[in-house]
């Protein structure tokens, strides 16, 4: 880990710029401060942050509080967004500057108590829907939204380093057209969009839920009913999905809904008031399904669709510019009026009196549009949405590129998982080739996915870090992981009784048990 100590010094300092208002609580806002001041490398950890311990925690009541910190904190900063967007206040400097200062922690809160308290009961909710399993449980489902989170925040750091590196190669190089020819288009969103922001959140907090703690293709082999109901397909995160908007429908969540789909939003059309519903529902059911990392056909789409964003030529990259001046051109056409033409041609006005009505045309359009997000044609979205879904795959498999401690933590119990599956007669024995596996799973896995990070060139300083600590932890692996599945080995037999195929100290969940909730302790005992 010393290879990139100052770096990891000087991300771990940094806040997130889209906490843009203060929570009533104090301790709220403090508390997302805190985590969104952790390190990456030994997030899950134990770490203290001023009044807070942010370290690592079974405890549900804790982990539900930090992730309602974060949904808070983003949503208010949503919130406000919309509303400056309206007024039309930092609207021509939030893609350069930082709307955290010091000045909106005395701004009021645009949430309601009512809001807040249906959040906290919301997340809540999805917590006590998490089965009682070894790996895939919330304490999972906390780590990864908390991954999430920084992944986010690192995105937007690469933004800032990135507007730095051009202002000062404008300043030196002031000819060079060429200086923003690497700037990746339909990106900058990421960074200035604290609903993005959220909805990464909350594809972390519900990507779980009701897990059996068994793959997708267990599910499938003993036909199921979930695998029946969604036809073999994606089976565990289809679920999840479903059961966490089916929640979120609920009369109990309509001031929350409210909160995060308002009517009156500029980016619901007029013919359809659901549609800022819609486009969170898009985004966050892309996330989720990507998440199956054993559905090859998922894995391919994903793959395929960050080939064709981040692999093109130069020239096809720069056509959201071009798209842009010509959606420019169709606007300005539809503003002059079928009389302003008429009266222009049988006037005969003059070349130059043409291009000043031109003028106040655009002039007018200007005004009127200055708050309305420029238009984007699909590439731009399509590569927005591949770095998201290369983000939360990293942040489901967050363990395998931070410290060695938080690796080996989650990767025994990810071993205890399929043991407790295999004992119960339901999967393949783990023990045959837990070494070789993890090695294959680095090689063909975790660090293609840290490549992908640094080639999409939307981290900064931090673009390398990723595929730093996946080879780190692959060579000590290399090192001492026969001896840690030696260990892993001997605990699961002395915790499992195999003549009865029954664990000691634990029941084996029923094939169609319902759900129940994780206890408070370590839930890989």
């Amino acid at each position: 880990l010393h290879t990139h100590t100052a770096r990891e010094i000087k991300f771990s300092t940094q806040r997130t710029s889209l906490l843009v208002s203060k929570p009533q609580s104090q301790v709220a806002m403090s508390l997302a401060d805190a985590l969104c001041a952790q390190s990456w490398a030994t997030l899950g950890q134990n770490e203290c942050y001023l009044t807070h311990n942010i370290g690592a925690s079974s405890c549900k009541e804790v982990m539900s509080e930090r992730i309602a910190s974060l949904l808070e904190a983003y949503l208010e900063a949503a919130c406000r967004k919309r509303a400056n967007d309206r007024s039309g206040k930092n609207h021509h400097h939030h893609a350069t500057t930082s709307p955290h200062t010091s000045s909106n922690h005395g701004e009021k809160s645009l949430l309601s108590i009512q809001v807040k308290n249906q959040l906290r009961q919301y997340v809540k909710r999805i917590a006590s829907m998490y089965r009682s399993v070894h790996y895939h449980s919330f304490e999972h489902a906390s780590h990864v939204s908390l991954a999430a989170n920084k992944l986010m925040l690192c995105i937007h750091e690469g933004h800032r380093d990135s507007v730095t590196d051009r202002q000062t190669s404008c300043r030196q190089n002031p000819d060079d057209s060429s200086r923003n020819s690497n700037k990746p288009n339909g990106l900058l969103p990421l960074s200035t969009d604290p609903m993005l922001h959220f909805a990464m959140v909350f594809s972390g907090l519900i990507h779980d839920v009701d897990h059996y703690g068994v793959p997708n293709a267990v599910l499938v082999k003993e036909e199921h009913p979930l695998a029946l109901k969604y036809e073999n397909i994606s089976v565990a995160e289809r679920n999840s999905i479903d059961i966490a908007f089916e929640v979120l429908k609920e009369p109990a969540f309509d001031a929350l809904r409210k909160a995060m789909f308002p009517k009156d939003c500029k980016r619901c059309s007029s013919s359809s008031s659901n549609s800022a519903y819609k486009e969170f529902y898009d985004v966050v059911n892309e996330l989720v399904l990507c998440t199956d990392i054993a559905s090859r056909e998922r894995q391919d789409c994903c793959r395929r669709r960050f080939l064709e964003s981040f692999e093109q030529s130069a020239g096809a990259r720069t056509s959201c510019s071009s798209n842009a001046t010509a959606d420019t051109v169709d606007l300005l056409q539809d503003i002059m009026t079928e009389n302003e033409n008429q009266k222009m041609k049988n006037r005969c006005f003059p070349l130059r009196a043409m291009r000043l009505n031109q003028n106040k045309c655009m002039q007018r359009w200007r005004k009127q549009n200055r708050h309305c997000p420029p238009k984007e044609d699909a590439s731009c979205r399509s590569r927005r949405m591949s770095v998201m879904e290369q983000m939360i795959q990293t942040a489901d498999v967050a363990h395998c590129m931070q410290s060695w401690d938080v690796f080996l933590k989650w990767n025994a119990r990810l071993f205890n998982e399929l043991m407790f599956t295999f004992y119960a007669g339901r999967s393949f024995d783990p023990r045959t080739n837990w070494f070789e596996g993890q090695i294959g799973f680095f090689n063909g896995y975790i660090i293609p996915l840290a490549e992908r990070l640094e080639q999409c060139g939307v981290f900064g300083d931090n673009s390398g870090m990723f595929l730093e600590l996946a080879r780190e932890n692959k060579f000590r692996w290399e090192l001492e992981g026969p001896a840690f599945c030696d260990k892993l080995t001997a605990e699961a037999e002395r915790n499992f009784d195999v003549a009865s195929n029954r664990p000691e100290s634990a029941n084996v969940t029923p094939k169609y048990a319902p759900a129940t909730c994780c206890g408070s302790g370590d839930t890989a005992r």
